[in-house]
């Protein structure tokens, strides 16, 4: 289990070196990643190929370094930290340690949604994105992107076995739903974008794309399953006797780096882990000046190949006394398991598929309310899996962007799903004739209430068009 600590140590540290933020898509970003309809350029890359197609950026653009990093927790809030567990003023003046009370361990095990509490990290930059436009030949894309990430799912009952100890009339923990994962992984993306050669009407125009990705694996950690069980009972007079139940696997790929035994030096290029291939599908429709977007992203996989380890455990323990020295060290082999030498696999690409729409400004389908320098727009995206962070609940967002001031777009929106909690998003942009410089984040609510941490998002990037 050490070296499981090293891989998630070594993520959150290059998380940290980088600064941060969520996304490199940083206009969708600021209009709380409503990114389907809205992306143009560059910033359809991994999101709908077919946008590229529509125009929107001048003839050339380049991309150095936008970046966005996300960072979000379930697990206790800094309110329920406060109140609970930094001790209450004593008579002398110090901090003395507070009694929970039956209603106070209940309050914090209800902070637990659905009875798990997942905590995530992920980080995106584009190395490099150059883009290409011409109305008679479409849109063209390239683009070098490094995701690394970590999600960790933890039962509320690892709480309640805190909270509550193994009780004197018997209790019983299960912790089945544990689930640790980390991903690094570098894509390589050429995608093309270019507009049908169908003819329904004057105002109505169709878009095709697709994205070829090419993926260098740098590290992956995936729990294949996790099953776990603690309780006690109670036998006659005061003899208890525990039950434990161990069952899982975790296993996990990487570069040298990621191998403590291998003392290697870090190196932006080392040799990968792991190689895949995914496509992107994109499809785009201007209907009389309402456009609407479908795509199907990251179809694909990744196959891990070097410096594989199998961490596992298998134990069904019956004990009556399990503090002998031999059951300690039992109990100890069944919580931090075994490893051993394993054998390839394979992990899935984040699929995801979007449906998006925009009314755009200075269109013919225009409500009369609507200023002629706004865009509104609507995204539903849906995870196929929960690979490499990817999220199976399905999430709606509206975004907005004004332009009435001269070269400062203002952005923001609404959005559920995900951690079926609402947020709200903005951004804001210096876009001037060949530059623009882009920031955002996905949840201004955290600017008002600091203490109610559970999400934090920055994002922002350089943009050169020619």
């Amino acid at each position: 289990m050490r070296s499981l600590f090293h891989i998630l140590m070594l993520s959150a540290v290059i998380l940290a070196s980088l600064s941060a933020g969520e996304r490199s898509n940083i206009r969708g970003l600021g209009m709380a990643r409503t990114v389907n309809a809205a992306s143009r350029g560059l910033h359809a890359l991994g999101v709908n190929p077919a946008n590229l197609g529509m125009g929107g950026e001048r003839a050339l653009s380049l991309d150095l370094f936008p970046f966005g990093f996300r960072m979000s927790s379930e697990l206790i809030s800094y309110d329920t930290y406060k109140d609970f567990f930094t001790g209450v003023p004593g008579p002398d003046g110090t901090r003395q340690p507070k009694f929970l009370t039956k209603e106070d361990k209940e309050k914090i095990l209800n902070s637990f949604p659905q009875g798990i509490a997942v905590s995530q990290l992920d980080f995106e930059m584009t190395l490099m994105g150059l883009g290409f436009y011409h109305p008679s030949v479409g849109g063209i894309g390239v683009s070098v992107v490094e995701r690394i990430g970590t999600r960790v799912v933890v039962p509320k009952d690892y709480v309640a076995i805190f909270l509550y100890g193994l009780d004197s009339l018997g209790s019983r923990y299960v912790f089945d739903e544990t689930n640790l994962s980390a991903w690094w992984w570098r894509e390589y993306n050429l995608s093309y974008g270019m507009k049908l050669p169908v003819h329904l009407q004057d105002d109505i125009e169709f878009y095709a794309g697709i994205g070829l990705k090419y993926i260098s694996g740098y590290g992956a950690l995936e729990t294949t399953r996790y099953r776990a069980t603690i309780a006690n009972e109670r036998e006659s007079g005061n003899q208890y006797r525990a039950k434990l139940f161990f069952d899982y696997l975790i296993k996990r790929s990487g570069v040298d780096i990621l191998d403590p035994a291998r003392e290697a030096a870090f190196s932006f290029f080392p040799e990968p882990a792991g190689s895949g291939f995914g496509v992107d599908l994109g499809f785009a429709a201007r209907l009389r000046g309402l456009d609407v977007h479908v795509s199907i992203t990251d179809i694909g996989s990744v196959t891990w190949k070097r410096n594989i380890v199998e961490t596992f455990g298998t134990y069904d323990l019956d004990l009556t006394d399990p503090f002998e020295g031999a059951n300690e060290d039992t109990i100890q082999t069944a919580i931090r398991g075994k490893n051993r030498r394993g054998s390839e696999f394979s992990t899935n690409l984040p699929t995801k598929v979007r449906i998006g729409v925009a009314l755009g400004a200075d269109t013919a389908s225009r409500p009369s309310w609507m200023p002629s320098d706004l865009i509104l727009t609507a995204d539903m995206t849906q995870g196929f899996n929960e690979s490499m962070g990817n999220s199976g609940d399905l999430r709606f967002s509206l975004g907005t962007e004004y332009r009435g001031i001269p070269g400062v777009p203002i952005r923001t929106g609404f959005s559920i799903g995900d951690d079926s909690r609402f947020r709200w998003a903005f951004g804001m942009a210096l876009d001037l004739r060949h530059f623009s410089f882009d920031f955002a984040t996905e949840n201004l609510g955290l600017l008002f209430s600091l203490r109610n941490f559970d999400l934090y998002s920055f994002a922002m990037g350089f943009r050169f068009r020619f």
